[in-house]
């Protein structure tokens, strides 16, 4: 199949030739001849007119004795170079009598090598003359016409004169951006068998073939330079003529010229030259001018160096006198500073004596308010020794707030005073704090109102700091308002920059403050005495509440201010930020004590098959009957009165539960908790520490080392006794979960602690034995390395049953297990299932599962089949 590849349509084929380099030639009748690519598989490439033959309709194809191929066609003879792939056409204008030759009417004769066409004139002969040598054409093409920028340059015009200067030579400039000279061999026979090369020299590196219908050659923005324009003709048959030159200079620009650059240099070298010459002057005139400055400034200085002498002199004695009033000042400012050490040194002497002295006074005031307490339930009926008491309960508490206001005020002085908030509901929190208030005020017919503005009342606050600040911004409000008066708690939202706010007033109707002592108010030991005021408890006062307020709303990065109301009376004003409160889950442990909270009031205490033994570590002999006193009903109590006796008391007792103060002498609390803590035999007793330190630090501490809970002085006896219930309480119920699931998660215990790694090895070396008939206690024991009666006291401790009891139960759970997985299919029948339970008969598993289950292992079975649970578990 033919190749065309710019045509879809099938030649028509006139005649097929072979020539001797192997390659098939095939004519065809309109669309020109094709040549083999050397391999038919590969195809053929097309020649038509557009590649230089004279027309597409092949009549003839031979082939000459040089290679050479002749195709007659219906408009003349091409002559096909198959090397260089090049066409030489004739026609009747180089001698033949027709352009029209017939179909097939071509002859190569063997004998001469001559090639013979039929045209419709006759018989054409081709004779080739073939030479070793390429021939010499003598006629050379001639330049006959010139153009610059398009426009034809006539003969005998003026700018022709300028630029061809020679018949050979042509003057350009660089302006001249492009120029065409035209050319011809002047071949009038036979002008398209004609064909051109030309090169520039200078710029063309190799020859550049032109046809013989396009004769010219053009050039655009040559580069500056001497040129030779070399053109050479063809007749087409591999000789070519001499070439003509023409010889094109191309001037540059005027800036372009070496004449040009050298006058620049020298422009440039005169220029540098005549600033050396005008720096140089400038530089004499002013080295004469600066010698002269020298020397007037030499003789101004000779002068001020006379006077400096004499004034050098006259402060030499004044130094002298100076030196010794300096060293009076020296020994003055030494004396100040030492008195200033010893002032401060007595100062904080002062403040750590009165924090010591209220740090004792707190126990001693829990003794008043517990026994007043618990004497006012005794002696309910009696009125007159009732209200006795409740004064003498109204002033312990009054001393327990000077006493706490002492301790705050030593840790505002120190940096110490913390801001702690959490979530809570403000107003409830507002009511209870003023409800007191409110009933005092009542007796001088004082109103306490409280009117609120808030979106929610839900927020985070400092339980702490509110309750002292709100303490003493009421006690006043209260105290400087007349007789009849009325006192406001406003509580708001409000936006200020963008950001909303909380807004707390307390107003009073009272006189007022001078405008002097509005900002002084907050001033410590600070006390106005311009107005009348009707003290709390007939006390006075100290002169620091405010002061704390103010320290206190600052700590929560808030602001106090006091203002005198446009009416009557004086307002205290609280802005701080105000932040929504966050949702969280209560604890097991908090939810017991709550419960135990809300029953303390209502029910008495349930008396206990047995009593635990609790032991009470308490320096203060008072204070340790008073907690004895309390506990005595519901439990067996050891007293002892620091830590060390405590670690005896705790070798020779079995205790469940210790109650332990932190300020003791020899061994304080914290090391005696972290001694238990830390000893295997004791960590997994339950501890409530007492304090009368209101630093987070302690409880914290206590926290971290596995302390239960914290409790503070003075305490109310329903509060320890619901501390205390909740705590075993919520261990109990630990336990009862951990007999259903066997998961020490469930023991609540803190993770990698001894109490927490002894119970997940007893679990792990139990699930690995089980199946075991012959495993016992005895094996526990070997795995762990303790006596048998420390792992009982453990295990009965902290999982509430002994290590035997477990194991049993523990098989138990897996009997009853594998029971309701095999409820339905059956795979595993009764005897199988205690075997696989590590029960060693069958009469010992039934014994023991109607003991533990109330029913025996058939039934269970068959009740569970019915889905009837009701009475099963």
């Amino acid at each position: 199949k033919l190749d065309a590849p710019y045509s879809n349509l099938q030649p028509n084929i006139t005649v097929i030739r072979e020539s001797s380099d192997g390659y098939i030639y095939i004519g065809t009748n309109g669309y020109g001849f094709y040549r083999s690519k050397g391999n038919l598989k590969d195809g053929f490439d097309s020649f038509t007119t557009v590649h230089g033959l004279a027309n597409n309709c092949v009549t003839g194809i031979e082939e000459d004795n040089s290679g050479m191929i002749w195709i007659s066609t219906s408009c003349g003879l091409s002559m096909f170079d198959p090397y260089a792939q090049t066409f030489v056409n004739f026609s009747s204008n180089n001698g033949l009598l027709s352009d029209m030759f017939y179909w097939n009417a071509s002859y190569k004769s063997p004998a001469t090598g001559k090639l013979y066409f039929g045209s419709t004139e006759g018989l054409a002969e081709i004779r080739r003359r073939i030479t070793t040598e390429k021939e010499v054409i003598t006629q050379v093409p001639v330049f006959t016409s010139f153009s610059i920028l398009n426009q034809d340059i006539k003969p005998g015009s003026e700018y022709i004169d300028e630029v061809i200067s020679r018949v050979d030579h042509l003057d350009l400039h660089e302006s001249d951006k492009s120029f065409t000279l035209e050319f011809s061999a002047l071949r009038y026979r036979a002008p398209n068998t004609v064909r051109y090369q030309y090169m520039l020299e200078g710029f063309d590196e190799e020859w550049i073939k032109v046809p013989h219908e396009r004769r010219v050659v053009t050039y655009t923005n040559l580069p500056p330079d001497d040129y030779h324009l070399h053109v050479r003709c063809s007749d087409g048959f591999g000789g070519w003529s001499d070439s003509s030159v023409m010889q094109i200079s191309v001037s540059p620009f005027f800036y372009k010229t070496i004449w040009f650059y050298m006058f620049i240099i020298v422009i440039i070298i005169l220029l540098f030259w005549w600033i050396y010459k005008l720096r140089t002057r400038t530089l004499n005139e002013q080295k004469r001018l600066l010698h002269m400055l020298v020397q007037q400034r030499t003789e101004e200085l000779r002068h001020q160096k006379v006077q400096l002498e004499e004034k050098t002199a006259a402060l030499e004695r004044q130094n002298v006198t100076l030196t010794e009033q300096n060293k009076k000042i020296t020994q003055q400012k030494e004396n100040i500073l030492e008195m200033n050490n010893k002032i401060q040194k007595l100062t904080v002497d002062k403040l750590q004596f009165f924090t010591n002295i209220s740090h004792e006074l707190r126990t001693p005031i829990t003794l008043i308010s517990g026994p007043v307490q618990r004497a006012k339930h005794l002696v309910a009926g009696n009125k007159e020794v009732t209200d006795q008491l409740l004064i003498v309960e109204r002033n312990a508490k009054y001393l327990l707030q000077l006493v706490n206001q002492i301790m705050d005020f030593r840790k505002v002085e120190t940096g110490n005073m913390d801001y702690n908030p959490t979530s809570g509901h403000l107003l409830p929190f507002v009511n209870d704090l003023v409800h007191p208030f409110a009933v005092y005020a009542s007796e001088r017919n004082i109103r306490v109102e409280i009117c609120s503005r808030l979106r929610t009342d839900f927020i985070m606050f400092d339980t702490d700091g509110m309750n002292k600040t709100l303490t003493n911004l009421l006690s006043n409000a209260i105290k400087f308002s007349p007789n009849g008066g009325r006192v406001v708690v406003y509580i708001a939202s409000i936006m200020r920059n963008g950001l909303e706010r909380l807004y707390i007033s307390v107003s009073d109707n009272g006189e007022g403050l001078p405008e002097s002592d509005l900002e002084k108010v907050f001033t410590r030991f600070y006390q106005s005495g311009n107005h009348v005021h009707v003290p709390i408890n007939g006390q006075s006062g100290t002169g620091i509440g405010l002061y704390l307020c103010k320290r206190l709303v600052e700590t929560a990065n808030g602001e106090i201010t006091a203002h005198n109301n446009k009416g009557k009376g004086c307002s205290f004003r609280i802005i701080m930020p105000l932040i929504a409160g966050e949702e969280h889950e209560l604890t097991a442990l908090d939810l017991a004590n709550a419960e135990k909270l809300d029953k303390a009031n209502e029910i008495e205490e349930v008396p206990s098959p047995q009593k635990l033994n609790v032991l009470v570590i308490e320096d203060n002999r008072d204070m340790c009957l008073y907690i004895k006193s309390i506990l005595s009903e519901r439990y067996n109590t050891f007293e002892v009165y620091n830590g060390k006796e405590g670690l005896v008391e705790l070798s020779q007792h079995d205790i469940d539960f210790i109650i332990c103060d932190i300020m003791m002498p020899v061994m304080d609390g914290m090391e005696f908790a972290s001694k238990v803590k830390a000893n295997p035999a004791y960590s997994h007793i339950p501890m409530l520490m007492l304090t009368a330190q209101m630093s987070d630090e302690y409880r914290t501490q206590s926290y971290k080392m596995g302390v239960e809970a914290y409790l503070h002085k003075p305490f109310d006896e329903q509060m320890l006794l619901a501390r205390m219930e909740g705590i075993l309480e919520s261990r109990k119920n630990s336990q009862q979960k951990f007999l259903y699931t066997f998961n020490a998660e469930d023991l609540n215990i803190e993770q990698e602690t001894f109490d927490d790694k002894l119970i997940r090895r007893v679990i792990d070396h139990v699930h690995e034995n089980y199946s075991n008939p012959d495993y016992s206690i005895d094996d526990i024991l070997h795995e762990l390395g303790c006596s048998k009666s420390m792992l009982n006291k453990k295990m009965q401790s902290v999982i509430g049953q002994s290590p035997g009891a477990f194991i049993r139960n523990f098989r138990l759970n897996l009997a009853k297990e594998l029971i309701i997985k095999n409820r339905e299919k059956r795979a595993l029948n009764i005897s199988q299932i205690a075997y696989e339970s590590g029960f060693g008969s069958i009469r010992t598993f039934n014994r023991a599962f109607l003991k533990h289950k109330g029913i025996s292992p058939r039934e269970y079975r068959l009740k569970k089949q019915n889905h009837d649970f009701s009475s099963v578990e």
